[in-house]
């Protein structure tokens, strides 16, 4: 198998770090208490050895003991890297239904990498259960390791704004020196913000 080259690894790796440099003092702002589960998450130092194959969430909390798994990118999507053919390699490998995923958009501009301040959560549980409507790519070239993403269906906001008000069917949202407007929901979606983190809290 052939992997990453250096370069485009420690960029990928800058971001994952960033990412979760991010977000894990989020997740102490809502009561948790959190250290890194994987090796140095929050560094973007390359090992001379690292066990491939072995997929952990990147974060746990220790007073509640959910687990984080923190995806940082640049564009915002719920997707995910999957090896469904491969024990241990799921998208959601190590990860119990009240664990968490950890969606944050990162900026590589001149060498540098930063983290945006908000931070999208899904419950995996939610997740396992609406994969039947996410899709998987075709295997990456063997310079990315030949895994695979898979992607669930999601709308995300352009520009900035607030929802003012929610129902079954539509919601109303207060863009940035805009007034309010009344959009209805595309069907088969359903909105889904900071429930997740919520439900998690401890305090």
């Amino acid at each position: 198998m052939a992997f990453k080259r250096d370069d485009s690894f420690l960029q990928y790796l800058s971001m994952g770090a960033v990412g979760s440099a991010r977000v894990a003092p989020d997740l102490n702002a809502h009561g948790h208490h959190t250290i890194e589960l994987e090796r140095y998450t929050t560094s973007n130092k390359i090992w001379a050895t690292k066990v491939k194959r072995l997929r952990l969430p990147d974060l746990v909390c220790l007073r509640c003991g959910v687990r984080v798994e923190v995806r940082a990118k640049s564009r915002l999507e719920v997707k995910l890297s999957d090896s469904p053919a491969v024990a241990g390699r799921t998208w959601d490998a190590g990860l119990g239904d009240g664990d968490l995923v950890a969606f944050i958009q990162v900026t590589s501009r001149d060498g540098s990498v930063s983290a945006e301040d908000w931070v999208e959560y899904f419950r995996v549980s939610d997740l396992r259960a609406t994969a039947a409507a996410s899709k998987l790519s075709q295997p990456k070239s063997p310079t990315e390791g030949s895994e695979r993403t898979r992607t669930w269906p999601a709308s995300v906001a352009t520009r900035n704004g607030i929802v003012t008000a929610t129902s079954p069917t539509h919601l109303t949202i207060a863009w940035e020196g805009r007034p309010p407007r009344r959009l209805p929901l595309r069907p088969g979606f359903q909105m889904y913000g900071e429930q997740a983190l919520r439900s998690s809290r401890v305090v």
